[in-house]
């Protein structure tokens, strides 16, 4: 009886070591023994052909990847691959994984390896799923972007009689495929009341997967929960985000996007297992206990942090972003009617703040708020010089006002053309300020818009109000907190030249002379290029069109009425004039010779060094002159019409 009694006792422990021994993942397969699910997954070589979104096994394994995250411990999944290690063998058909609860991670590791090489056995590879599911039969998903081409009828494996007797679902996944072999596969899915999916790219790729793994959990659902039920502990972690822009704001409801990432040992992103996103403001993930990455987006900032998932745990994280909106005056946001402001510089003032690069805002963005980090800053106009200058404190969470009525006046124009009443087309403001004693004049703001606005401090001020080169002045006086607007009528007259004898006008330069009070003729600008109207100011003008060669000069006087547009016209013929000393063979004569042209006058009008010149004089009396060494020449010539002339200067050396 004690020997009975001990055998008894050794039995039970080896049945309880066996137990214990038993895989976890083999145990739950066992438990759920309601119907089981097999992926098979095309490993040919056409895998590797592109579509639009790159080649059709990488987007396979991203479609996979981001499908099977929903059914995590939800399904018994096996993974089935064919054509993957031998390129021509219609025997390459491997089981990789035995149906066994779903790791979406495992699942996708074991996906990532597979490298299409081969042909594509699919009846070969139905006839080894169906062997390999349960008694009870159970759902094969396929996924193939071909038809058969190993001699074989898929269809004569899965028939109608064939799948109700065995209780197996066949669903379709033709990716990519031509219309025809598509079609071929079809019965497959209508043979055992399965779908059939036509799939093109990533996104139909991945809703066909998700539907085809729902149909297998559908059939599954009640044996799981019957395993689910005396577990009262939940196994995931449930993750519930907020963004702020600062500790006590509210969470941030539009323009957030939220990616959520594994983490391995190395602290590194899991590269096999895609990442969480979500763009709701404040959303809820599950997900199983371990190291994950959270990066949240708002508008063009960004911030990540790691966390640590425990078991069951409800986790809340509250992303704080640290900024503030910096409130612009409305006007600023309107680039046609902005005070000259084309953009602003943000200086960083604390130590919060210090390490950062200046912000530079540009106003041309229709945008009345912009988001700056919190921190102290020093803020002015960068575009045209110091315009204004703040210091500003922005508070995290909180809007930051810029206080331009605190001390500044508001100076508003309008600015249109005297005769037509219309607004300007390209007009330029320029604000001077003046010193106490009007002599000192520094320019605080310009502006390019059509109704120009500026805020400044109160004082006085000389406004330059310009378009082309005709301009007008006038002065103001602004006081703080009041606004000060003005209409401007700008007199304008327009010039236009012509050159007769179709001289390319790029040989010539204008120089643009206007008469004032004194009855001087100040220069005004000199022009390289003539192929635009010249706006100006009513007026007497002097146009002086000069060769840029020789700079010889033709000049004419106009007077300009208001709203006037005159046709200038210059005649242009010259001669071709060939300068040489014939006689002069010497090594000093070839090495050069220094030219020097004047007009009658006396005037020079060009010089240069070199054996032999030549130049495009229009009609006139002028003089040349040489030097070689210690040698000089000169000689006093004339020019008329359009004809070539060689001077000679051997017989005309100065003693």
């Amino acid at each position: 009886m004690k020997t009975k009694a001990i055998l008894i006792k050794i039995c039970f422990l080896a049945v309880a070591v066996m137990c214990c021994l038993l895989p976890s993942s083999l145990r739950a397969q066992e438990a759920r023994s309601g119907t089981n699910a097999m992926l098979i997954l095309d490993g040919s070589g056409s895998m590797w052909g592109k579509i639009k979104e790159g080649h059709k096994v990488v987007i396979a394994r991203k479609a996979i990847a981001t499908s099977l995250r929903a059914f995590e411990d939800k399904l018994n999944l096996g993974l089935m691959a064919y054509g993957h290690r031998r390129r021509a063998a219609c025997n390459d058909i491997q089981l990789i994984r035995k149906t066994s609860p779903l790791n979406p991670l495992t699942y996708s590791r074991l996906v990532n390896k597979i490298k299409p090489l081969g042909k594509t056995p699919i009846t070969s590879s139905l006839q080894q799923a169906t062997q390999n599911l349960n008694k009870k039969g159970g759902h094969i998903i396929l996924l193939t972007d071909g038809p058969e081409n190993c001699r074989k009828l898929p269809c004569t494996v899965i028939s109608p009689q064939f799948a109700k007797t065995n209780n197996i679902t066949v669903h379709v996944i033709a990716f990519a495929m031509q219309t025809k072999d598509a079609q071929s596969l079809k019965c497959l899915a209508s043979n055992s009341g399965g779908q059939f999916f036509t799939p093109t790219n990533q996104s139909q790729l991945t809703k066909a997967l998700t539907a085809s793994l729902s149909a297998a959990l559908k059939d599954t659902k009640g044996a799981i929960e019957q395993i689910a039920k005396p577990q009262n502990k939940r196994t995931k972690a449930n993750l519930k985000l907020t963004a702020h822009l600062g500790p006590s704001s509210k969470a941030l409801v539009t323009n957030v996007q939220w990616k959520i990432e594994k983490l391995t040992k190395d602290n590194q992103p899991e590269q096999d297992l895609p990442a969480w996103k979500s763009q709701k403001p404040t959303p809820n993930f599950e997900l199983n206990p371990g190291q994950y990455r959270i990066t949240t987006q708002y508008q063009d900032f960004e911030i990540s942090k790691d966390i640590n998932l425990k078991k069951g745990q409800d986790a809340g994280q509250k992303i704080i972003f640290n900024l503030s909106e910096l409130t612009l005056p409305a006007s600023w946001a309107r680039p046609n009617s902005r005070s000259g402001f084309g953009k602003l510089l943000l200086e960083p003032q604390d130590e919060e703040t210090g390490t950062q690069e200046p912000l530079i805002i540009a106003l041309n963005q229709q945008q009345q708020t912009q988001l700056i980090p919190a921190g102290a800053y020093k803020l002015s106009g960068i575009e045209n010089g110091q315009l204004q200058t703040w210091f500003i404190h922005a508070q995290a969470g909180k809007p930051t006002p810029l206080p331009i009525w605190q001390t500044t006046g508001r100076l508003k124009l309008t600015l249109t053309d005297a005769t037509t009443g219309k607004p300007l087309n390209n007009p330029l403001v320029q604000v001077f300020e003046t010193s106490q004693d009007q002599k000192t004049k520094i320019e605080r703001a310009r502006s390019s818009a059509r109704t120009p606005q500026f805020d400044l401090k109160a004082g006085q001020y000389s406004l330059k109000i310009s378009q082309g080169y005709a301009h007008k002045t006038i002065n103001v006086n602004l006081k703080a907190k009041k606004q000060t607007t003005l209409g401007v009528k700008l007199n304008l007259a327009q010039i236009k030249i012509t050159l007769n004898n179709n001289t390319p006008i790029g040989q010539y330069s204008l120089a643009i002379s206007r008469k004032n009070k004194s009855g001087r003729l100040p220069l005004i600008d000199t022009l390289s290029t003539l192929d635009q109207t010249i706006t100006v100011s009513p007026g007497t003008y002097r146009l002086s069109l000069r060769a840029k060669d020789t700079q010889t000069a033709i000049s004419k006087t106009i007077t300009l009425a208001p709203g006037k547009i005159q046709d200038v016209s210059f005649a242009t013929k010259t001669s071709q004039v060939t300068f040489k000393i014939s006689n002069r063979t010497d090594l000093l004569s070839k090495h050069q010779i220094f030219w020097r042209l004047f007009e009658k006058s006396g005037t020079l009008i060009w010089q240069g060094a070199q054996t032999e010149a030549q130049l495009g004089l229009p009609t006139g009396n002028y003089k040349i002159t040489a030097e070689i060494g210690d040698d000089k020449y000169a000689k006093a010539f004339s020019v008329k019409g359009d004809h070539k002339k060689t001077i000679d200067l051997a017989k005309n050396k100065q003693k």
